[in-house]
């Protein structure tokens, strides 16, 4: 199969078996690696992206918690929300896309959907069991601090941040 060129779709799909079941939500690191939540094992995957489509697995690491949702990059780290456990865990990646659990905070009930600010300084994490959004301030080791919630609709769906 040839390459496609960049921002072109290609005429078939492709298909690729995940690392592990349930791929959730991804995002892409900054060398360019599909970086993504596996819900069924609540764990973080990552691939290498070639040009024809395929996919080979780097690496997947488990966080220890339950139902993992979505999945945002913050200041050089990625997040995912874990609805079942009520928490947030952080990975670390290196420059070859291999993931390193940072630790997993809690953050109130039903973490459905998170969003990074603009530069990463702050994770919003929409809880919607409490109807809330907690915001964290993203540490330069990755942890994550609470600086505070605010209420939201019971019903809102999706979270955006700027």
């Amino acid at each position: 199969m040839a390459a496609v060129p960049a921002g072109q779709r290609s005429a078939k799909p492709v298909a690729n078996p995940s690392a592990t079941p349930v791929p959730f939500g991804f995002t892409f690191d900054a060398q360019g690696h599909l970086v993504v939540g596996e819900a069924a094992t609540s764990s973080l995957s990552t691939y290498t992206v070639h040009p024809n489509g395929s996919l080979t697995t780097i690496a997947s690491v488990a966080d220890g918690q339950a139902a993992l949702c979505w999945i945002a990059s913050a200041h050089g780290f990625d997040y995912v929300a874990n609805a079942g456990s009520g928490s947030v865990s952080g990975y670390r990646l290196d420059a070859s896309g291999h993931p390193s659990l940072i630790g997993s905070t809690s953050v109130g009930a039903g973490p459905i959907d998170l969003a990074a600010s603009r530069g990463g300084a702050f994770l919003y994490v929409q809880l919607g069991g409490a109807g809330q959004v907690n915001a964290l301030k993203v540490n330069a080791d990755g942890s994550l601090t609470s600086v505070g919630t605010v209420p939201t609709n019971a019903n809102q769906e999706g979270i955006v941040a700027l």
